[in-house]
């Protein structure tokens, strides 16, 4: 569940935090190298503030009107925008 609403500007993709936030130090200088000069770390940590989910595994969709099915996804979107909203999106962006 995404407590955020999905085109908050706020909220950029691909964006990473700093891997302290899951790792303290004390458990990061175990997976460091001091045979070498540099102390280059053993272990890469990666910590993004988004994940991303490939729709083949998404089995449901949890709406404000309840849960629905990645196939009524396309019904549920046409009750919700009318055809003129993509109209004037694309004479906006012309």
């Amino acid at each position: 569940l995404c407590p955020l609403y999905p085109h908050n500007p706020e909220v950029l993709l691909n964006e990473l935090k700093s891997p302290s936030d899951l790792l303290d130090f004390g458990e990061f200088s175990d997976c460091m190298n001091f045979s070498t000069q540099d102390g280059s770390p053993l272990l890469n940590v990666v910590n993004p503030t988004f994940d991303y989910v490939p729709p083949k595994l998404v089995s449901l969709f949890i709406t404000d009107t309840g849960g629905h099915s990645p196939s009524y996804m396309y019904r549920l979107i046409a009750e919700y925008y009318s055809a003129d909203d993509l109209v004037v999106r694309r004479k906006a962006t012309s």
